[in-house]
């Protein structure tokens, strides 16, 4: 379920836009900020030993990213 945006920005909420290929953030990162997706779509990948993709999700309008890991304190896997 997704929080209603004219409520994220009456709480200091900042729209992003990114594009295709920007790097949210890294394995192993800290997440920072809550991410909702509006439009687009958002691949969650992870690079095996041998360096060969293995996607772990795409992620469409209507989900949010990791958002569990802001209240649970661990890094993204």
């Amino acid at each position: 379920m997704l929080i209603a945006e004219n409520l994220l920005l009456s709480y200091g909420a900042e729209p992003e836009t990114f594009e295709r290929g920007d790097i949210i953030f890294n394995e192993n990162d800290t997440p920072k900020n809550y991410y909702q997706i509006t439009s687009g779509r958002i691949k969650l990948n992870h690079y095996n030993e041998e360096g060969k993709e293995l996607i772990l999700a795409i992620l469409q309008p209507g989900l949010s990213v990791c958002e569990l890991l802001l209240f649970i304190n661990k890094n993204t896997p």
